[in-house]
């Protein structure tokens, strides 16, 4: 069983008429409880931060372009449930713009280009001792969504 106390707390707005802005920040109190295993009782559970956050902002070019920016800290969490080795934290920006194409008089096509991990940061990810799983690297992804 695991224990989880905590708090979220979130907040978005039009900061101007262009540009807006949401954040949020997680605080956990988390613990195993393992009538099974006394070994665990106390313990964090695996991938668990006590804090995370997250910011995102949206700057409207034009009606149908729009650039985003956001950013994801992670806090530092243990990698096992025995807590025999700790996860660093880390903190990963994205970004991309959208531009919104009108085809007809209610049909709109989007092109979205986003960047996963502008700037390449190296980080550990989910997973266990064993195998614990690293954090992509930098990706580009595009999209194409028609709306009728």
């Amino acid at each position: 069983e695991q224990k989880h106390i905590g708090a979220e707390i979130m907040a978005s707005g039009q900061i101007t008429d262009k540009l807006s802005l949401q954040g949020s920040a997680i605080w956990l109190d988390a613990e195993l409880q393992d009538p099974y295993d006394a070994s665990l009782d106390g313990k964090r559970p695996a991938d668990d931060p006590e804090f995370s956050a997250s910011v995102w902002t949206r700057y409207d070019l034009t009606g149908d372009t729009a650039f985003n920016l956001g950013a994801i800290h992670v806090g530092d969490r243990y990698g096992d449930a025995e807590n025999t080795y700790q996860k660093d934290s880390y903190t990963r920006f994205d970004a991309g713009v959208s531009h919104k194409i009108r085809q007809f008089s209610q049909t709109d096509l989007t092109l979205r280009l986003k960047v996963e991990n502008l700037f390449d940061e190296d980080y550990l990810a989910g997973g266990d001792q064993d195998n614990t799983v690293i954090g992509e690297g930098r990706n580009f992804l595009a999209s194409v969504e028609m709306r009728f």
